[in-house]
């Protein structure tokens, strides 16, 4: 089994077990497992030569930025989800930059890079125009006029993400990079209008589903 195997079989297994524990616990398992999936998602990139290209470099310190965002999500009060969104705004910007590069270096032809921007703008345009709104208010409600700016700010950088992996050219980026989207809309809306039945399974699992989608778009 090579490195790169054993790390993806480490990766799906912690997955699967957070998955559990979101809905029925218990809480040592959820935090262990929700941080040792990146760790091993990581042990994936590196065995995969992530480091070899600039790309690769980015690509490795998005995944180190998510890990930060999810240890800090673990305290879900107002501090730690702030500092989350923080550390999560800063990820998708780099991983934009790690797109334009795979994208810059890439060989495929032009019209690739057509048609992924086309489905990413279909998908991120109703996708913030019917949540957006919602989120900020909720937001505003929620903790003042800091935290809808926080939001905004937040949706503005996924979006770019979501519309610089449809500009790679690469199918499997440009899905990771939809559900990545997805999942942190429903964990918007979750939080600031309305419980949705079953959020945190559907955010943890859409989360580590685009992020190993991402990992193997970028470095296949």
């Amino acid at each position: 089994m090579t490195p790169a195997i054993a790390a993806a079989a480490l990766y799906g297994t912690s997955a699967c077990l957070c998955w559990y524990a979101t809905e029925r616990g218990p809480i040592l398992l959820f935090r262990v497992t929700k941080i040792g999936t990146l760790i091993a998602l990581l042990g994936v990139a590196v065995a995969l030569h992530a480091w070899h290209t600039p790309e690769g470099i980015a690509l490795l310190a998005a995944l180190v930025l998510c890990l930060f965002g999810d240890i800090a999500l673990l305290d879900s009060g107002p501090r730690g989800f702030l500092a989350g969104l923080g550390v999560f705004l800063l990820a998708q910007l780099v991983y934009s930059c790690a797109f334009v590069m795979i994208r810059y270096h890439d060989d495929r032809p032009w019209w690739t890079s057509i048609i992924g921007l086309v489905v990413a703008v279909a998908v991120v345009v109703p996708m913030v125009l019917r949540s957006l709104p919602l989120a900020c208010r909720g937001a505003v409600s929620h903790g003042g006029v800091t935290w809808g700016w926080a939001v905004l700010a937040y949706y503005a950088a996924i979006s770019m993400m979501v519309l610089a992996a449809g500009a790679s050219g690469r199918t499997l980026l440009l899905v990771g990079a939809i559900l990545f989207g997805v999942s942190d809309t429903v964990l918007a809306l979750n939080r600031f209008h309305a419980p949705r039945p079953y959020a945190g399974l559907v955010v943890l699992s859409l989360y580590h589903l685009a992020q190993g989608a991402i990992v193997i778009g970028a470095l296949s």
